[in-house]
């Protein structure tokens, strides 16, 4: 049975030590967000987004985030 949204959000968010993410669509306002919090953490965090040259793709990679330019990563 799928695991419930909101326990896999919990986990997502409670897990300790250094961790790996990949945000499709990272560019968005909500996904850009996500990378920002997790960066703030300390995770890894990559992400895809058509628009990865726009200045959000450009402010994250600033802050250590891996962009691909589409979503094939």
């Amino acid at each position: 049975m799928p695991e419930c949204p909101d326990i896999a959000v919990h986990k997502l968010l409670t897990a300790t030590g250094p961790q790996t993410v990949h945000l499709v669509g990272v560019c968005g306002a909500g996904m850009k967000a996500l990378a920002e919090v997790f960066v703030g953490r300390g995770w890894r965090v990559s992400g895809s987004d058509y628009q990865a040259d726009s200045p959000s793709g450009v402010a994250l990679r600033q802050r250590g985030v891996k962009l691909f330019g589409d979503h094939s990563a």
